[in-house]
């Protein structure tokens, strides 16, 4: 199921539009139906380090410390 919300979002027919998040997790809130109060928490738990590369973006940005909180919580 997750697989398919992915290949929809990252469909050819998306990434040709201009790139608009909240377009992508509406249709992720649609897939998975569940809505995120935390828009903004969304986009930083989407951002991987390299990305950050090509946005001149700070190495805070990314994921990287959400995974590593994520991780000690499953610990």
């Amino acid at each position: 199921m997750i697989k398919k919300i992915f290949r929809k979002i990252l469909s050819p027919t998306v990434r040709k539009r201009e790139h608009n998040d909240s377009d992508n997790f509406s249709l992720l809130e649609q897939g998975i139906q569940y809505r995120f109060r935390n828009k903004e928490m969304l986009q930083h738990a989407f951002k991987h380090r390299s990305y950050l590369n090509v946005t001149q973006e700070k190495a805070t940005a990314s994921n990287e410390r959400l995974e590593f909180l994520g991780d000690a919580v499953l610990d």
